[in-house]
C-alpha cells in the first residue's frame, strides 16, 4: 500500500459537488437603505392632516346643530303666531285664505333653511376634503424623494 500525503488530498467542497445547495448572493436580496426618521415624520403629518380635517368637520356638524336649533325655534315661534292670528279671524273665507298664506310662507323658509343647512354641510366637507387632498399629494411627493434617496 502506498502512503499518500495530506497534502496530495484534496478536501470535499459541497458547494461545488452539488451547486443547487450553495449559499445564494444575499447582495440581490439587500433592503433599499430607506430613511425610517423621514418616513415617520411623513406619516406623523398624515396624523395631523386627518386631525385637522375631523375637527373641521366636527366644527361643521356644530354649525349645523346650532343653526338647526335657532331654525327649529323660530318654527315653533311662527307656527304659535300663526295660530294666535288664526284665533282672532272669524271670517271662515279670510281664515282659509290667511293659512294658504301661512303655508306658503312656512314652504319658502324652510326651503331657504334646507339650503342654508346644506350650504353648511358642503361647507364643512370641501374644507375637510382640502386638507385630505393637500396631504394625500404631498404624502406622495414625500414618498417619492424617500424611495429615490435608497
Amino acid at each position: 500500500m502506498t502512503k499518500t500525503n495530506a497534502a496530495e488530498k484534496t478536501s470535499f467542497d459541497p458547494a461545488a459537488a452539488f451547486p443547487a445547495f450553495a449559499m445564494p448572493n444575499f447582495d440581490a436580496f439587500a433592503m433599499p437603505n430607506f430613511d425610517v426618521d423621514a418616513l415617520a415624520d411623513s406619516q406623523r403629518r398624515n396624523v395631523q392632516a386627518l386631525t385637522e380635517a375631523n375637527k373641521l368637520v366636527s366644527d361643521g356638524a356644530q354649525d349645523f346643530a346650532v343653526r338647526q336649533a335657532e331654525i327649529l325655534k323660530g318654527a315653533v315661534d311662527a307656527y304659535a303666531d300663526a295660530m294666535r292670528g288664526l284665533m282672532t279671524v272669524n271670517d271662515p273665507k279670510a281664515n282659509v285664505a290667511q293659512q294658504a298664506e301661512i303655508a306658503k310662507d312656512t314652504f319658502k323658509t324652510s326651503n331657504a333653511n334646507l339650503h342654508e343647512l346644506a350650504d353648511i354641510t358642503a361647507k364643512a366637507q370641501a374644507k375637510s376634503l382640502d386638507v385630505i387632498n393637500k396631504r394625500v399629494v404631498e404624502s406622495l411627493g414625500e414618498f417619492q424623494a424617500i424611495a429615490a434617496k435608497s
